[in-house]
């Protein structure tokens, strides 16, 4: 498993993979002072953030987020992702009752600690997933989104549930495969 996980990060970790912006780089790395700002686009921002530890070593809670044609079987609200290129992926989501199409790409893969993704198409948002690692061998996971409120997306009551929602499935997912 762990060359198969050295393989994806090999494939990630070009330098195409660098942030493009500040505004990218500012909410990768947590540097922003509120949930709510102004990006340098102009949008109103939101962000919610949500963790779980999972029962698993760092590797292996690391490699199932980085290969996004298996995020459907934990982001449930994901019924397909799939590949378009290295970097570019196709997401059919359901929010509402409405099946809705995106294209994000990955922007940042720092091995065995962050990825980060955008959407180039669909709804406006970015997300990021973090992971550190804690005693006896278990690994934290932190989701965080940020999304445009008016682009779509439900009240953040809603959607922080949903992140809850999401690490709850991939707790079980995570924890519960061989």
């Amino acid at each position: 498993m762990r060359a198969r996980v050295e393989a994806l990060i090999a494939r990630f970790t070009s330098s195409a993979w660098q942030i493009q912006n500040d505004e990218s780089r500012n909410f990768l790395t947590n540097e922003h002072a509120s949930d709510r700002f102004l990006s340098d686009s102009g949008n109103i921002m939101d962000s919610i953030e949500r963790s779980i530890s999972v029962a698993v070593p760092i590797t292996r809670a690391f490699e199932p987020w980085l290969n996004v044609e298996e995020w459907p079987r934990f982001l449930k609200a994901i019924r397909e992702a799939r590949r378009i290129d290295e970097k570019t992926f196709r997401l059919l989501v359901e929010r509402g009752g409405q099946t809705e199409e995106s294209v994000a790409e990955i922007s940042l893969v720092i091995p065995e600690r962050r990825i980060a993704w955008r959407n180039i198409s669909g709804a406006v948002s970015s997300g990021v997933v973090c992971f550190e690692s804690l005693p006896d061998g278990q690994t934290q996971v932190k989701l965080k989104m940020q999304y445009r409120p008016d682009a779509g997306w439900h009240h953040p009551d809603a959607l922080a549930e949903r992140l809850e929602y999401h690490l709850a499935c991939f707790k079980e997912f995570i924890d519960g495969s061989p």
